[in-house]
C-alpha cells in the first residue's frame, strides 16, 4: 500500500469562483480526485513597499509552491483581508483579490505584517508512517429535510456522518507542524481563508494508499491532537478526528 494523503483537491488552488471550487468536488465517489502536490507551509514578514496588485516584503521566499495559496494581512490598512498569490519572485508577491477588485498596497511599509500560506495543499503522511484507524462510529439524527421536487417532494436524513479516529506516529516536529497547519487552516471554495471570507469550508480528501475513488473519502478534521512527545521531539503520537461527510449531508451538491 503507498502513502496515506490528506488534503485538498489541486483544481481548488486555482479556483476562478465558487462553482468552479465545488466543481472540483465532482468526481466523488466515481473517479479519484487529484489531489494538490503542494505540502503545508507557512512564513510570517514585515512589508517594504506595495504597489497595484504588489506587496514587496523582507523575507526570501524563491519556491513557486507559494502560488495559489493566500496573504493574509496581520496589521495595516487591509488588516484581516487575505489575497490569492498569483506569482512570486524572490521578495516580491503578485496578489489579487478572491472576490472583487484588487486594492493598491501602496501604503504597506516595515509596520505592515503578513502570514503567507500556501493555501488548500496536502499533507503525504511520512514512508512507513501510514495512519492506523483506531475508532469509526456512525451517527443518523432522526431529522429529516424535505426537498420540493416533484409531487410528495423527497425526503433525506438531516445528518449522516461517519467519524473516524486515526492515529498516526511521527518522528519529527517538523512533519506534526505541517500536518497541524493543514488541519486548521479552513479554504472556502475559491481557496481562499474562509474564516476571512465568511463562504462555507471545502472539505479534506482522506486517501488511503491507493489513488482509486474507493480509497478517498471526504472529512472534514475536527481535531488534531498530540497525545505524547518523545524528548526532543523525536517521536510524537498523534490523533486525527475526522469526520466523513456522506452524499446527502455534502453541501457542495
Amino acid at each position: 500500500m503507498g502513502q496515506w494523503k490528506l488534503g485538498y483537491p489541486s483544481a481548488l488552488r486555482n479556483a476562478s469562483s465558487e462553482a468552479t471550487g465545488r466543481a472540483a468536488y465532482a468526481a466523488w465517489t466515481t473517479n479519484a480526485i487529484t489531489l494538490s502536490s503542494v505540502q503545508p507551509a507557512r512564513l510570517a514578514s514585515a512589508a517594504v513597499s506595495g504597489g497595484a496588485g504588489s506587496l514587496t516584503i523582507s523575507a526570501s521566499m524563491t519556491s513557486s509552491a507559494w502560488v495559489g495559496g493566500w496573504c493574509k494581512f496581520r496589521s495595516g490598512t487591509y488588516e484581516g483581508q487575505a489575497y490569492r498569490i498569483k506569482a512570486n519572485t524572490a521578495n516580491t508577491l503578485t496578489l489579487e483579490a478572491f472576490k472583487g477588485t484588487t486594492p493598491n498596497f501602496s501604503g504597506s511599509n516595515s509596520s505592515t505584517f503578513v502570514e503567507i500560506c500556501t493555501g488548500p495543499a496536502t499533507y503525504s503522511f511520512p514512508t512507513g508512517r501510514n495512519p492506523v484507524k483506531e475508532d469509526v462510529s456512525i451517527s443518523t439524527e432522526a431529522d429529516m429535510i424535505r426537498y420540493p421536487y416533484y409531487l410528495g417532494g423527497i425526503y433525506l436524513p438531516k445528518t449522516i456522518v461517519e467519524d473516524i479516529v486515526l492515529k498516526v506516529l511521527l518522528t519529527s516536529r517538523s512533519e506534526f507542524e505541517k500536518l497541524a497547519m493543514l488541519c486548521k487552516w479552513k479554504p472556502d471554495y475559491t481557496g481562499g481563508d474562509s474564516l476571512v471570507s465568511h463562504m462555507a469550508g471545502a472539505p479534506m480528501i482522506l486517501e488511503c494508499g491507493t489513488h482509486e475513488a474507493d480509497y478517498q473519502y471526504l472529512v472534514y478534521c475536527t481535531e488534531c491532537k498530540k497525545i505524547r512527545e518523545g524528548k526532543g521531539g523525536g517521536l510524537i503520537d498523534v490523533q486525527l478526528y475526522l469526520q466523513q461527510v456522506a452524499i446527502p449531508n455534502y453541501r457542495g451538491w
